[in-house]
């Protein structure tokens, strides 16, 4: 069972300059330039795996020209957004070809909650993920009590 966030009053969001890589979903909003450093500063820290690309959601707002460029070689970047649930949260083109061309598996590292939630980019985006994520433990909590 996982376990609750807990809200640091204290957050301070990563700051956004005018050239970084951002990725929104709905109201989340990460700094994928800072990930992306993060991850190539401190490898070892991450969890990284081969995963089966066809469980990834595809977005429907990818551009050809993009998807076509994609660096296959580039591990994927995902986001834990719920228990045991990932995001795709920078690669979502490499997917894209990926299934194109037929590939079944891509590298990718796996950020969990605690990984991810210091590169959300507003205060906002921060709240409402831990009140989302801890609203999903409980709900599971309640679920196994009632069985």
């Amino acid at each position: 069972m996982s376990r609750k966030l807990t809200m640091n009053p204290n957050f301070v969001p990563v700051p956004v300059h005018e050239t970084d890589e951002l990725f929104r979903n709905g109201i989340f909003e990460w700094n994928i330039t800072c990930v992306i450093r993060m991850i190539e500063d401190s490898e070892r820290d991450f969890f990284k795996t081969a995963i089966d690309i066809r469980s990834v959601s595809l977005s429907p707002f990818l551009k050809d020209e993009h998807v076509e460029a994609a660096d296959l070689s580039k591990p994927i970047i995902q986001a834990e957004i719920l228990p045991e649930v990932y995001l795709t949260i920078d690669g979502n083109h490499r997917v894209a070809k990926a299934r194109r061309k037929q590939v079944q598996r891509l590298e990718a590292y796996r950020l969990s909650a605690d990984q991810h939630i210091p590169f959300f980019t507003s205060v906002r985006s921060y709240q409402t993920f831990i009140d989302y994520w801890n609203s999903k433990v409980e709900r599971s909590v309640q679920r196994g009590r009632s069985s």
